[in-house]
């Protein structure tokens, strides 16, 4: 199975240096001095804004634009953190979502943009919990960008998504999104969501404890990596009630999520399983896993085809499922609980009534 991948080039194109610290904004609500600050970054045609150690309280989201940079001082040593009971994200009449957003709607565009080295706090114990205030709480909200990093960046406590790059349905797709060195935890819905986007990169993340998915690929995600990434205790207390998995793959509006590479990854405890797929997801390959669960450690819902998946280790799982007849599904060295597992079970054939003899 081969499967390709985006390199990417993020232009060098950062002429403007912003320096911000919790001395010189308001130390109640912060959300115009960096908000004054990505815009002049914007019309100087890009930059960086330096944010420096501490806490940036902000009321509302904060919009970035194409060729700049937010750089903190480190995890959990810069932190944003969205306010007490904040107002929802509406904009001149518009719903907006995203702690930190940027959309290829805008006039300046959303290309070649990083988010490094500090923490998004969406505060979700102290804010409204009715479905406008809930609306959007997402950390970072990318639309159909080009040339996306995270580095470095922990998202926390929101009241949906951690990390949500997606494209705009039905035909504008997001191009070369890269997370790496990044957490995502204790979020109402998913830790990490990568959304009709064509190459991916995730490497050295960890999600847990978010009410769904560990990590969610959806809606046509062409040509993702996923390497040396923890999930675990996912899935517990999503609000619809669906049941989470460590990492799932789904083909949700039949886009066609395909070309999916997953390895050295450590899955425990999530709800539903370890690892899931829902839809029709192709050409995936899966190895050198090790899943620790008490209900299903990988569960294909229906439709892979053209699966590899080998080098998965199970422990204290009671099921290793495959609910559809599978296409092209290839798996070896695969063991549960200790005891070879050959081949992957497949489901039986529902029984036929006999006919009756012809007369």
């Amino acid at each position: 199975m081969t499967v390709m991948f985006l390199v990417m080039s993020v232009r060098n194109v950062f002429p403007l240096d912003i320096y911000l610290s919790t001395d010189k904004v308001n130390s109640t609500d912060a959300s115009g001095d960096i908000q004054n600050a990505l815009n002049k970054i914007s019309k100087d045609k890009g930059g960086t804004l330096y944010l420096g150690k501490g806490t940036y309280n902000v009321s509302s989201n904060l919009v970035m634009f194409s060729n700049t940079r937010i750089i903190g001082d480190g995890m959990d040593t810069t932190k944003i953190r969205l306010n007490n009971y904040a107002l929802p994200f509406v904009k001149n009449g518009s719903r907006k979502a995203g702690l930190i957003r940027g959309t290829f709607q805008n006039s300046y565009g959303c290309d070649n943009i990083v988010i490094a080295n500090l923490t998004l706090d969406g505060n979700k114990e102290n804010q409204y919990h009715d479905e406008e205030s809930k609306y959007g709480r997402f950390g970072v909200f990318t639309e159909a960008c080009v040339n996306v990093t995270f580095d470095g960046l922990k998202i926390h406590s929101m009241q949906g998504y951690g990390f949500y790059p997606h494209g705009a349905k039905p035909s504008d797709y997001a191009y070369n999104l890269r997370i790496i060195n990044s957490v995502s935890y204790n979020n109402d819905w998913d830790g990490f969501t990568l959304d009709q986007t064509i190459g991916v990169y995730v490497k050295n993340c960890t999600a847990y404890s978010n009410g769904r998915h560990g990590f969610n690929v959806v809606t046509g995600t062409n040509q993702a990596i996923i390497t040396n990434v923890t999930a675990y205790d996912n899935g517990y207390y999503y609000y619809k009630t669906d049941p989470g998995c460590g990492i799932a793959m789904q083909d949700n509006m039949q886009f066609g999520t395909t070309n999916l590479t997953i390895f050295n990854a450590l899955l425990s405890g999530d709800n539903k399983s370890g690892f899931c797929t829902v839809g029709n997801v192709t050409n995936l390959q899966m190895s050198n896993m090790t899943i620790r669960t008490s209900d299903r450690c990988i569960h294909l819902a229906s439709g892979v085809v053209n699966a590899l998946i080998y080098n998965i280790n199970c422990y204290n799982a009671s099921k290793f499922m495959v609910s559809y007849s599978p296409v092209n599904l290839i798996a070896f060295n695969n063991t549960m609980n200790g005891t070879s597992i050959k081949p992957i079970p497949t489901p039986s054939p529902t029984p036929k009534s006999p006919k009756s003899p012809t007369p």
